[in-house]
């Protein structure tokens, strides 16, 4: 197990963390981004043409 009581450790295991939760974050981003761009422009042509 990790020992925390260095400062050192705490400060590089909290880096770690975060980056982990960042990589995380904006993988799951870029891929709603991704699957939903058709059914948001489908829904955009939709109103559009309702609208016109």
């Amino acid at each position: 197990m990790l020992e925390l009581d260095d400062p050192d450790r705490r400060l590089i295991h909290a880096l770690q963390a975060l980056h982990h939760y960042l990589t995380r974050r904006v993988a799951w981003d870029a891929v709603t981004r991704i699957a939903t761009a058709p059914v948001l422009r489908t829904y955009k042509a939709a109103t559009t043409l309702r609208a016109g």
